[in-house]
């Protein structure tokens, strides 16, 4: 518990938020998530990180934040909605 309690007291975070936005592989989007809920990191900042990121697979992220975080359902089912339409074409 001290490492988060550390990163939501203290400017590191910002580092954490650009080295989260940089990454090549992975799903960093959850990690987004967890910023917001964990380390307290704003909240638009992950939904517009989630609604653009171009690696991983935003419909779990999309729906933790709306159940943890107060995010707009709305905003979910266009992430939702884009994902679907980027993978299958419809």
């Amino acid at each position: 518990m001290y490492n988060l309690y550390y990163l939501y007291n203290y400017p590191i975070r910002s580092y954490i938020e650009k080295f989260i936005e940089n990454c090549q592989i992975g799903d960093p989007m959850d990690a987004a998530y967890c910023m917001v809920y964990y380390c307290g990191s704003d909240r638009r900042w992950a939904e517009e990180f989630i609604s653009n990121c171009k690696i991983g697979n935003p419909t779990y992220a999309a729906t933790l934040m709306v159940r943890d975080c107060g995010s707009n359902e709305q905003w979910a089912i266009n992430v939702i909605k884009n994902y679907k339409e980027k993978i299958y074409g419809n």
